[in-house]
C-alpha cells in the first residue's frame, strides 16, 4: 500500500493547484469585464459629447437664421457659465477663427459644450472649413460650411 501520508500531500498540493487555477479564471473574467465595461462607458461619454455638439450647433444654426443672418451670436451665461460671442459662418454654422488653428477649434469645443476655458480631454486640429475633434479612439470632423459632423477612424484619419 502506499503512504497516507503522501496522499494527503499530493491532495492538498492538487487542492491547492485547483484552487489556484479557480482564481486565476476568476481575475482573468474580471479583468476582462471591467476593461469592457470601462471601454462602454468612454463610448457613452463619446456619444453624449458628439450629441451636445450637434444639439448646440442647430440651435444656433436656428438662432442665426431667426437674427437675419448675424455674422456673430451671443450664447447667454447658463448654469454657472459666462457667456460668450460666437462667431458664425456664412452658410450659418459656429466656426472657429481660421487664423487661430489649434487653439480657436478648442476654443469653440468649449463654447459648444458650454464649458468655461481650460482643461479638456478633447484633442482638435484645424480643418480648411472646420476643425477635427478626438476622443479617445474616436474621432470627427465638424464642418462649418454645412455643419456636417462626420465620424472618421483615429487610426487612418479618413
Amino acid at each position: 500500500m502506499s503512504d497516507p501520508r503522501g496522499q494527503r500531500a499530493t491532495l492538498r498540493l492538487f487542492r491547492f493547484c485547483l484552487a489556484l487555477a479557480v482564481m486565476v479564471v476568476l481575475g482573468t473574467w474580471l479583468a476582462s469585464t471591467l476593461t469592457e465595461q470601462q471601454q462602454a462607458a468612454q463610448q457613452a461619454n463619446w456619444q453624449a459629447q458628439w450629441r451636445q455638439l450637434a444639439l448646440q450647433t442647430q440651435w444656433l444654426h436656428g438662432r442665426w437664421l431667426n437674427e437675419h443672418h448675424a455674422s456673430t451670436l451671443w450664447i447667454p451665461a447658463r448654469d454657472g457659465q459666462p457667456g460668450s460671442q460666437i462667431a458664425m459662418s456664412a452658410t450659418g454654422w459656429p466656426q472657429a477663427s481660421p487664423t487661430d488653428g489649434e487653439r480657436g477649434c478648442l476654443q469653440l469645443w468649449q463654447q459648444l459644450q458650454e464649458r468655461v476655458s481650460g482643461a479638456t480631454s478633447v484633442q482638435a486640429a484645424a480643418e480648411p472649413q472646420g476643425c477635427r475633434y478626438q476622443l479617445g479612439e474616436t474621432a470627427w470632423v465638424y464642418s462649418w460650411l454645412d455643419g456636417n459632423m462626420t465620424v472618421v477612424s483615429a487610426a487612418t484619419g479618413s
